[in-house]
C-alpha cells in the first residue's frame, strides 16, 4: 500500500495478461478451426455417423467461438458493440484517461500538459450493433482543468458556451 492507502500498481501485469489471453485465444481459435476441418472431413467419409459429427462439429465450433471472445480484440469489439437493432452508420464518442511521456498540446487551452483526457470519436459502419467497418475516426486531447470544464457545462444553461460537434 501507498502512504495514501491505495494499492501499488503493478507495473507489467496488464501486459502478460493480455499476451497469455492473446496466445490462449489464438491457440483456441486455431485448434478449434481444425478440429472444425477434422469434423467436416469425417462427415464426407463416413456420412453413416451424422450424430458423432454434429456433436463434434458443435464442439470445435465452441471452442473456436470461445477463442474468438478471449482474445483482448475480440472482447473490445464485443464491449464496445451497440443494441442489435442498430444498423448503417453509428457514431460513437470514448473517453479515457491519459499520461504520456511526451507533452501534448490541449485543444481547448492550448497549453503543453502529459496528462489529461482523451476524447475519441469514431464514425463506422454497423450491422446488429457490431462494427463492420470504420469510417472516420479522430482524436482531442484536454488538460484536466479543460476536461472538468467541458463535464460540468450543463445544456440547459443559457450562459453556457454552445457546444459544437466534434466528430
Amino acid at each position: 500500500m501507498n502512504n495514501d492507502g491505495s494499492p501499488i500498481p503493478i507495473r507489467g501485469a496488464d501486459a502478460i495478461a493480455r499476451f497469455v489471453n492473446t496466445v490462449g485465444g489464438w491457440l483456441l481459435v486455431f485448434f478449434g478451426g481444425l478440429g472444425l476441418l477434422s469434423a467436416v472431413g469425417h462427415a464426407i467419409e463416413r456420412p453413416g455417423a451424422l450424430g458423432i459429427t454434429l456433436f463434434m462439429g458443435f464442439v470445435w465450433m465452441l471452442l473456436l467461438t470461445v477463442g474468438l471472445v478471449v482474445t483482448p480484440r475480440g472482447r473490445e469489439r464485443l464491449a464496445r458493440r451497440g443494441t442489435p437493432s442498430e444498423f448503417g452508420t453509428a457514431h460513437r464518442v470514448d473517453e479515457r484517461t491519459i499520461r504520456t511521456a511526451r507533452s501534448f498540446q490541449c485543444v481547448s487551452c492550448d497549453t503543453d500538459h502529459q496528462q489529461g483526457l482523451e476524447r475519441r470519436f469514431t464514425a463506422m459502419f454497423v450491422v446488429a450493433g457490431i462494427r463492420v467497418v470504420t469510417l472516420h475516426e479522430n482524436a482531442n486531447r484536454y488538460c484536466p482543468t479543460c476536461a472538468l470544464t467541458e463535464h460540468s457545462v450543463k445544456t440547459g444553461d443559457s450562459t453556457a458556451p454552445a457546444r459544437t460537434r466534434e466528430y
